[in-house]
């Protein structure tokens, strides 16, 4: 069995969710239409919402970095000179990411 780890948006009207083994997609609780976010390569694990929802982060776990994520599903990957990130976190005030 699979578990699928969910996100809720700042504004309350989505639901983010997704691993690297099925893609990540929103759901709209309006509307309760699905979205796909990202495709299985651009995915990744434990997706959050940035403070003013216009990002959503991943870990990639398997590659050891974080994906950011525009709801319109343009991405590009974090990790610069790391070699593993193993945890992130957006900053509750601004779209700032900070990773270990």
């Amino acid at each position: 069995v699979q578990s699928l780890l969910a996100d809720l948006s700042p504004d309350g009207q989505r639901l983010v969710f997704g691993d690297e083994w099925v893609g990540l997609e929103v759901f709209n609780l309006n509307t309760s239409t699905r979205a796909r976010l990202a495709n299985l390569r651009n995915s990744g694990w434990n997706p959050k919402w940035s403070a003013s929802g216009k990002w959503i982060a991943a870990d990639k776990y398997f590659r050891g970095s974080v994906i950011v994520l525009a709801e319109n599903g343009k991405s590009f990957a974090l990790g610069g000179k790391c070699t593993h990130i193993i945890d992130f976190e957006w900053s509750p005030v601004r779209d700032q990411l900070a990773y270990l």
